[in-house]
Formats: structure tokens, sequence, C-alpha cells
């Protein structure tokens, strides 16, 4: 691929995208992972607007927001951050006029827990829309919903758990930043990590929760009331086992499967500040979140499962 039309290359691969995704034509680029959409664009709208040097942020729910703040700090960029007391209106109303954009998330990225509905979500961006400020939301594909997007939106979506994928951002009308790395990815990889079912429906977890005997294993079991979830993960919960433990004796392979327990404790102690819950640690190692698509390629997984937890607990009691 000639350097001197790679900026024209990648343009043209995103109206490919946006035609065979979307079926219209739309601002949008693709990345090949959401890590680097969220920094181009940040960074981007930073530069080209540089006359309005205040962000927002809310880091509930996103380890990608998380990992840009150190490079704010770096540059000390003027963050203002939402607190968990203070409502959505009353974080907007507080921006300074000279904020250039705040950045959120609309569901945790590891249980799946929906955080800002949508009804919500649109408000949000109204809301920063009438304040001329940028409303960057990073949502898991599932649901990427294109009616929220108002002039002043961008809509990030953020890889699924399990395995590597690219990600897609759509951007509002008023959107007008260049971006600074697009086009320096390897656009032939990037071509060919795009899927036709790069937004595909899953299956009803609540169909698949309803084959256990044991509904106390489920991590959500331990609301009050029980939050909306996205449909690509059933996610367990066991005080008493370590979630690696479990998913080596079942043998899952970390494309199905995921575990905090195989992460460093001191990787897993920065969590608390973009999930509430990170901060019990007995919580984390217990975890195990596994991929609906697991229970398709194996209908016996249910009782495996099962079956694995009792002899796991049996093999850790000691008699003298």
């Amino acid at each position: 691929m000639s350097f001197y039309n790679v900026q024209e290359t990648y343009q043209k691969l995103n109206e490919t995208v946006s035609h065979d995704l979307f079926h219209q034509k739309l601002n949008l680029r693709i990345y090949q992972s959401p890590s680097l959409a969220a920094f181009d664009i940040t960074l981007g709208l930073q530069q080209f607007l540089s006359h309005k040097p205040q962000i927002g942020i809310c880091k509930n729910g996103s380890s990608l927001i998380e990992n840009l703040t150190p490079q704010w700090l770096r540059t000390q960029t003027g963050i203002q951050a939402k607190q968990p007391n203070h409502s959505w209106y009353e974080f907007i109303e507080s921006l300074n006029p000279e904020t250039c954009f705040v950045i959120w998330a609309s569901e945790n990225e590891v249980t799946g827990e929906i955080i800002v509905q949508e009804k919500q979500a649109l408000e949000i961006h109204q809301m920063l829309a009438k304040k001329r400020i940028f409303s960057i939301q990073i949502c898991h594909e599932e649901n990427f919903n294109l009616t929220h997007l108002t002039p002043y939106s961008v809509i990030v979506s953020r890889t699924q758990l399990f395995m590597a994928h690219s990600s897609v951002a759509v951007f509002g009308e008023k959107f007008k930043a260049p971006t600074l790395i697009g086009y320096l990815q390897n656009l032939n990889e990037l071509d060919a990590m795009l899927s036709e079912n790069f937004f595909k429906k899953n299956a009803d977890v609540k169909d698949i929760e309803t084959r256990f005997s044991d509904k106390r294993i489920f991590y959500y079991q331990q609301f009050a009331n029980i939050p909306s979830r996205i449909n690509d993960r059933i996610v367990l919960y066991f005080p008493d086992i370590a979630g690696s433990a479990l998913q080596e004796f079942l043998n899952l392979p970390a494309s199905l499967c995921f575990t905090a327990s195989q992460i460093p404790f001191w990787i897993l102690d920065l969590w608390k500040n973009w999930w509430k819950e990170a901060e019990s640690e007995k919580l984390i190692r217990g975890l195990v979140v596994i991929s609906t698509q697991a229970f398709r390629d194996d209908v016996q997984l249910v009782e495996k499962i099962e079956n694995a937890v009792a002899q796991i607990r049996q093999s850790s009691v000691w008699s003298v």
C-alpha cells in the first residue's frame, strides 16, 4: 500500500464499513481497538478545539477512561469528574463553559451491566449538545444505538470481553476534528478484522440461566433489584472458589471465558477507580464470566459447570 494515498485508502475503508454495517452514509472511523479509538478521538478534539481546555469524565464502567487519565494529568488538562452522588443533570449543569467533551460509558465492561439506560443516554447526549459539548459514549457493540446520535455525539463501540475486535466510532455532524493516527494503523489487518456479524444478536441470557439448578451462583443475585444487562455473557460468582480454578477445570479458553483471578493484584487494585464493586477483592476473585457462545458450542456446559463446582468444593474440604 502506497504511503502517499494511505489517508484516502483509510477513508474509503470507513465508507465501506458505513455501507456494510449501517446501510447508509455516516461519518465514522474504524480502529483496531477501542483504546486506539478513545485516544485518537479525545486527543484530536483537544487539539482541534484547543480554545476549550476543560474536559468532563465519568469513569464508571470503563477502564478506557482510566487508561487515558494519566495523559490528561501529564498535560495538566482541566478534568471535571462526575461524582457518584451527583445526578447527570447536576454534573452537566456544573460543567465549565470551556468544556470540550464529556466521555462516559453506558455499560460495565466486565459484567455487562447496563449502567445508563437508553432513555437516559439520549438525554445525556441532548443536554450536552445544548451546551455545545461533545458527548463521547463508550458502549458495547450490541447496544450501539444510532438514534442517540445528536450533532455533538460520538458513539464508540467497546470491543467484546472475550476476544480482540475492531472498534467503530460514529460521529455527529458537528464533529470536524481530523484523525491523528487512524490512517497509521495496519489497514490490511484492520480490513481483515471486520466481520459482517459485528453487531450480531446474542442468545437471551435468561434462557440459559433457567437451566441452572442453583440460582444463587449468578452475580446479579446479589442485587436487590436485578439490573438490565447485555446478552453476550453469563456472570457467575463463587465466594469460596477462585474463578480461574473453575475455568481451568472446565478447560475453557480465553475466547469464551474471563476470570479476574488470573490478573495480578496490582492491576485489580486500580479497577476500583472505575468499578465500585471491585473494592471487594473476594468478589473479584470469585467472578467467572462465560460467553453465551460457549453454551451454544456445548449443550451440556451447564451440567459440567455444576459438577465442576461440586468437585472443586469437595476437593477443598479437609478432614482430620
